[in-house]
């Protein structure tokens, strides 16, 4: 009798446009934790997901491997957008706040990286200019 090969439950939600997107377990529990901790790395959050990293040496190359290849695909971006979105992490409340840093008056540097960071964000720099020497070189043939 053929062995049955336990179907992985598939993950529905959808994005913030409200499309139907889809994620396996690994790639959910993958998102679920790069969002849950800030803090933690895509390499980690392979590691913790339970990726097979056994393919190669260096399982942190691999995982970081893997952990670029997951931040690229549309649904796993897509449900990590979701899921800041719904924890209030999104650009109308990193707004609110950086409006707040700018209007307090105790830290200066703070104040000028906030001032900083939103003229960046907002394209009111122009873009940066890098000045490309060239050098020629003149090339002599010399008759024998």
């Amino acid at each position: 009798m053929p062995k049955t090969v336990k179907k992985a439950k598939i993950h529905k939600f959808r994005d913030t446009l409200g499309k139907e997107r889809k994620l396996t377990p690994k790639q959910k529990k993958f998102a679920d934790l790069f969002v849950s901790d800030l803090s933690m790395s895509g390499t980690d959050a392979v590691i913790k997901a339970g990726y097979d990293l056994s393919g190669g040496k260096d399982k942190r190359k691999l995982a970081a491997v893997i952990a670029s290849e997951n931040l690229t695909k549309p649904d796993i971006y897509l449900y990590i957008e979701t899921k800041l979105d719904e924890s209030g992490l999104n650009d109308s409340t990193v707004d609110k706040h950086h409006l707040f840093t700018l209007s307090q008056m105790t830290d200066i540097p703070a104040k000028n990286r906030a001032i900083d960071i939103y003229h960046r964000k907002q394209g009111k720099y122009a873009p940066e200019k890098h000045e490309h020497k060239v050098t020629t070189v003149k090339v002599v043939k010399y008759a024998k």
